[in-house]
């Protein structure tokens, strides 16, 4: 069945990608095959799998994982929810395509089911006031690798409007090579830290980063996949159910000059002027960490080894 699946793939996407390598990994049981595959050109590309899976749940799926490729050496811009999933020509992207007993009749497309890809441009209206972290985060050897570029603060009133949802994202940008583990906490003034206040933790509140020569390439899994599901053999169902699922990893991999957000925290206050003024004063703390991936979190374990520290040329 693998042999299979490699050459409709290959026959799907060959003339854009390469397929450089390919494996079967599990992940909770569940068992995936991974299509290791390297851009030829620049472009907006669709991965999109379909396949069936009678007498389990619906059994038409139509899914599928959207990808922006740049030119060699470009600068990536990567949001902290990774949309659009940017890579460079000659990176290797990682496509998980789901291969358990149950899912039968695989086929591959170019197209894409949704007529519009929704996203937004990377923040560069930042509240660029200094904090109490420095600017330039060091390794742990002292060196340079990431620039703090400013924050953002939000704010998304509830239905009820007596509270209020309130997230805080930090924005770096690569300068030098090297490897940390990043850790990001809100420092919260009074009026945010009251009993009545209800913190929203970040499930890992520390991000490796591992910023690589400008020349070299890099290996990431894409992040997010459109799933599309009906038990009608139709493209135009009277029914069908729509969603996503992600494919998140604790390490981070980047070159210089490439730039980046993550969330630092959010919290539900009261709704009131001054908990929305407060909010702007809210800054990250920053703290270097000792690199040690968590290869236990998310889909991490299918990334490659992060490549050896790199010594930096005087």
């Amino acid at each position: 069945m693998i042999e299979e699946l490699r050459a409709s793939f290959v026959e799907a996407y060959g003339r854009d990608f390469e397929l450089v390598a390919d494996a079967v990994r599990e992940k909770d049981g569940t068992p995936f095959w991974l299509a290791f595959v390297r851009p030829k050109r620049s472009g907006e590309f669709v991965f999109r799998h379909r396949f069936e899976t009678p007498g389990y749940g619906y059994r038409y799926h139509d899914n599928e994982m959207r990808v922006f490729v740049s030119e060699k050496g470009s600068r990536r811009e990567l949001r902290n929810d990774l949309r659009p999933q940017t890579f460079c020509v000659g990176d290797t992207v990682i496509i998980p395509i789901l291969v358990a007993e149950r899912v039968v009749n695989h086929s591959f497309r170019r197209d894409s089911r949704f007529p519009q890809y929704y996203t937004s441009p990377f923040q560069n209206h930042l509240d660029e006031r200094a904090i109490s972290s420095p600017a330039q985060v060091r390794g742990p050897d002292g060196s340079p690798v990431l620039r703090y570029l400013g924050r953002e603060s939000r704010d998304s009133v509830h239905r009820g409007g007596d509270r209020t949802s309130l997230s805080f994202t930090a924005f770096f940008e690569a300068i030098g090579v090297g490897r940390l583990d990043l850790e990001l906490t809100p420092r919260l003034p009074p009026v945010l830290a009251g009993p009545g206040d209800q913190p929203q933790r970040d499930q890992r509140p520390v991000r490796s980063i591992v910023v690589v020569p400008a020349d070299a390439p890099i290996t990431a899994i894409v992040h997010e996949e459109s799933v599309w599901q009906t038990n009608e053999a139709s493209d135009s169902p009277r029914s069908s159910s729509s969603g996503g699922t992600s494919y998140p990893v604790s390490v981070l991999m980047l070159r210089p000059g490439d730039r980046f957000s993550l969330t630092y925290g959010g919290l539900t206050a009261p709704s009131r002027r001054e908990v929305h003024d407060a909010a702007r004063e809210v800054e990250p703390a920053i703290r270097v960490r000792t690199f040690r991936v968590d290869g236990t979190s998310g889909f991490t374990a299918w990334l490659p080894e992060p490549p050896p520290e790199t010594t930096r040329e005087p």
